[in-house]
């Protein structure tokens, strides 16, 4: 019967069943191929450039396009010498600064050597150099003592104070002070200032040594010499990777330029009448180098070194411009890169602290500290107390024809609010809410063991509940003054014992208490007086010491029979030891 029901079963061939899943897959392929295309093409209409990074740096001015970021990076420098935040290393604008200065200081150390060695040292002749020369050099020792002082004493300020002594801690204190005044020194305008003198130091005690005098008692030697002196002061251009490449560019160019006039104009016409300025032309088959120097006569040959070399200075400024500009670049895309992932990272320590909080909105932070370690959360605790605080007339207060029962939900959530307001109060820091249910306000006190052994008295947590429980009748009276022609009514129930607490659920975490205690509690409250907190006879005899209790009655308690009750009058103004 079921086989003519169903039908028999066409036993297919297994490249019939392979083509049929090849089709079936087909089809699907070819419906999710339309799709990525559809959503590939509203991509590209969107913006056609998204996919290609754009640095937020003008291409002209090299200046970053939102101006906050300007800022930041302009003062980034002098920041790091003012106040480090960050141990130092070789990608920080101390160590960075520190480094290019040394390297400026070596390279014109060995050019006055090498000046001095070709030229000799003659004072008389030359007192107008000797005296730039030694202006120039107490510039640049000035400088280069001074960062390495600074990066040096200020690697020490990142030193606990545990590993360094009363006196070094004065020392450091005292460098501080001058770590400031290189800061001041170090920021935009004024580090551009030293930076631009620093780069046309070497241009100028090259210069101003090219006279008709060296000239000829040097002969040829000379003009090969100040070519190379030009070049390499060009070149050293490049360096300081924190300043402007439009102004290091400025300097080479001037540089260059000053070369290619000297070279062209009759410097010496006392000498020979007709000056050409040597030449040097590199020839790669011979690796032979040909140089033009002071002649009387002018031909072609002449004239094609002439035009060599301007030929070769323009071609070794357009290298130097294209250098600076990337040495700017890359240096402005690395800060970019720090300040973009210091944005990332203080946004998420905020979305942490923002999932942190929700996280203690559902959960107590002991116990979500052992829930973000193990995953799950159960415990075990004795001598706790839980409390049950029911508005007992929300229900005649209520109504749900009237904008849908919004409007007194609301007042509900503002009279829990005041509650929870409590919680702020430092004497209150062993009660935790546990959750509502409906208009009962549900709370346990010394769930965190931690938090109990730093009070002084065992029962400390169980005290401040109960003082909890009698401000919240106070503030029930205080919100009642609120209302209009209506007042809300409570019943608070007590109990002290033993519970077990854990959390529910992995997506949406719920943290309760469960015991015998939790249930003695609600029956406390149930079967209540109105405005009263109401608590068994070991409770009553457990917090005695310090409150005031009456007897009330023996009631029936559902699951737990026949119990003696009391109901709180208040403190003790004499307290039982």
């Amino acid at each position: 019967m079921r086989s003519s029901f169903f039908g028999k079963r066409k036993k297919s061939s297994g490249t019939d069943s392979i083509m049929g899943t090849n089709r079936k897959g087909s089809k699907y392929e070819t419906k999710e191929d339309h799709q990525i295309i559809k959503a590939m093409q509203e991509e590209a209409d969107g913006s056609a450039d998204s996919y290609f990074y754009e640095p937020p740096v003008n291409k002209c001015t090299m200046s970053f396009t939102e101006c906050k970021d300007e800022r930041a990076y302009r003062s980034h420098t002098s920041e790091d010498f003012l106040s480090p935040k960050y141990p130092q290393s070789f990608a920080s604008p101390r160590f960075n600064v520190f480094l290019d200065i040394w390297v400026s200081t070596v390279y014109y150390t060995l050019l006055v050597i090498v000046m001095m060695c070709v030229f000799g040292v003659e004072i008389n002749n030359n007192l107008a150099w000797f005296i730039y020369l030694v202006v120039s050099l107490i510039f640049i020792a000035f400088q280069a003592v001074a960062i390495t002082l600074t990066v040096f004493t200020g690697q020490r300020s990142f030193q606990s104070s545990n590993e360094i002594s009363a006196e070094a801690a004065d020392q450091t204190s005292q460098v501080s002070g001058f770590s400031k005044l290189v800061g001041i020194c170090y920021s935009w305008i004024t580090s551009h200032i030293l930076g631009l003198i620093q780069l046309a130091i070497p241009l100028g005690v090259v210069y101003s040594r090219f006279t008709c005098q060296t000239l000829t008692d040097m002969g040829n030697n000379s003009e090969l010499f100040f070519c190379y002196a030009v070049i390499t002061a060009i070149v050293h251009s490049i360096n300081f990777n924190l300043l402007n490449s439009w102004m290091k560019s400025t300097i080479a160019t001037i540089g260059g330029v000053v070369l290619v006039v000297v070279a062209n104009i009759n410097t010496c016409p006392d000498k020979i009448g007709n000056v050409a300025m040597m030449s040097q032309v590199n020839n790669i088959s011979s690796n032979a180098t040909s140089l033009l120097l002071f002649n009387g006569k002018s031909g072609a040959g002449d004239n094609m070194m002439h035009i060599e070399l301007i030929l070769d200075i323009v071609l070794l400024l357009i290298l130097i411009w294209f250098l600076n500009r990337e040495i700017e670049l890359l240096t402005r895309l690395a800060f970019n890169g720090d300040l973009q992932a210091a944005k990332d990272k203080k946004e998420a320590e905020n979305e942490k602290a923002q999932a942190d909080s929700l996280l203690h909105d559902m959960v107590p932070c002991h116990v979500m500290d052992e829930i973000k370690l193990k995953g799950e959360y159960s415990q075990s605790h004795k001598d706790v107390g839980v409390v049950f605080i029911s508005i007992t007339n929300f229900d005649e207060f209520y109504d749900e024809s009237f904008e849908g029962g919004k409007e007194f939900l609301r007042v509900l959530n503002e009279l829990f609010m005041d509650y929870e307001s409590l919680f702020t109060k430092k004497k209150y820091k062993d009660i935790e809410k546990i959750k509502t249910i409906g208009s009962t306000f549900m709370a346990a006190s010394g769930l965190d063991q931690a938090e109990r052994d730093k009070n002084a008295d065992p029962k400390e947590h169980l005290c401040a509940l109960m003082d909890f429980c009698m401000e919240i009748i106070e503030t029930v009276d205080a919100f009642n003054e609120g209302m209009f022609n209506f007042d809300f009514t409570l019943k608070i129930g007590y109990n002290v014992g033993d519970i077990v607490s854990g959390v529910i659920g992995t997506s949406k975490l719920h943290f309760d208490i469960w015991g015998n205690t939790v249930n003695v509690s609600s029956r406390m409250y149930s079967t209540g007086v109105v405005g009263r907190v109401q608590v068994t006879e070991d409770t009553a005899k457990m917090l005695e010491h310090r409150y005031k209790f009456e007897y009330r009655d023996t009631i029936f308690v559902k699951g737990k029979g026949k119990m003696r009750t009391y109901l709180l009058q208040g403190k003790r103004t004499d307290e039982i030891e």
